[in-house]
């Protein structure tokens, strides 16, 4: 199923396993071939004639990268895209129309966990005003989606505080560990370590740190970070979606691209359901895997005048 607020967001994290990945391979191919060279006695002056380099790089700048271990190249991807990911998940919970979206789209509920003493998800999203028609029209698509989290979203929220704190632990710290990533730990190692899940669908491992310790991260563990961040998002998603502010974009949508009158049409044309799909999907509105379940939302919101047969 679509996402009505996190397309942009979800393309950009597809976006990101896509270079990563291709990364992981180049720079692999790429220490190959370099080590090969400098062991035959390459100069950076040859290195730079060999690789025809771009401006501002240097032999140099290669000679340093694919000298490393694998292990620390490894990492040093992994914090890439770890302040990446990051980045992207930001910038799109500040665009959320949601006043509040930077404690529920961060931290989980209040006294869902031993450090969650503050405003958080349910704060955040509690409030918000359920369209029925909506929610009775997604309901089922919802709930068996893989990247809804239901009620474990608190625990996938901690989970996303243990990263974040080592993010902060990178750019402010000296790459130490402060002591909310020890506690951050603490929490997800005890609720939410099956939800940590990496390629293959096999458990990873949670950066489990003390204060003090350098935070040293690899692909694998921001791999399986990135694909629960996705199932966060999601869940948010889902949340604005059946709520009356995603009601409000959907008419926006609707009414921008399609007019504001009710556009006439069969129920027997409906109910074959290739009708709403070719009206929503190119607005990046999300359908039910049932499109004929959304009928009394469109009907009722003024969208559709439906014609008896």
């Amino acid at each position: 199923m679509r996402m009505l607020f996190a397309s942009d967001l979800h393309r950009g994290i597809t976006e990101s396993f896509h270079v990563i990945n291709t990364l992981r391979v180049s720079t692999a191919v790429l220490t190959d071939v370099v080590q090969k060279e400098v062991g035959a006695g390459a100069t950076d002056r040859v290195l730079e004639a060999l690789h025809s380099v771009p401006d501002g790089v240097s032999g140099q700048n290669l000679r340093a990268f694919t000298s490393k271990p694998a292990h620390e190249r490894d990492s040093l991807l992994a914090e890439i895209w770890l302040f990446n990911i990051f980045g992207r998940y930001e910038a799109w919970t500040d665009s959320l129309p949601l006043e509040t979206s930077d404690r529920g789209c961060h931290f989980p509920s209040r006294g869902s966990g031993a450090n969650s003493g503050s405003a958080g998800f349910n704060e955040t999203f509690d409030g918000l005003t359920t369209v029925h028609s909506l929610s009775t029209a997604f309901a089922s698509s919802i709930v068996h989606d893989y990247r809804y989290l239901g009620s474990r979203i608190d625990d996938a929220l901690i989970v996303y505080r243990l990263f974040k704190e080592c993010r902060n632990s990178l750019t402010h710290s000296g790459g130490r560990a402060g002591e909310r990533v020890e506690q951050w730990g603490v929490s997800a190692s005890t609720c939410a370590a099956d939800l940590y899940v990496g390629h293959g669908g096999i458990l990873a491992d949670l950066p489990i740190l003390t204060k003090g310790d350098r935070v040293v991260l690899n692909l694998e563990q921001v791999r399986a970070f990135v694909a629960l961040l996705t199932r966060i998002a999601f869940t948010i998603d889902t949340i604005l979606l059946t709520s009356s502010i995603g009601h409000s974009e959907i008419l926006y949508r609707w009414q921008k691209n399609l007019g504001s009158r009710p556009i006439p049409v069969r129920m027997a044309t409906l109910r074959r359901g290739a009708w709403i799909g070719s009206r929503l999907q190119p607005l990046d509105i999300p359908v039910p895997d049932q499109s004929s379940d959304l009928i009394p939302y469109l009907e009722e919101s003024g969208l559709i005048k439906v014609i008896q047969n």
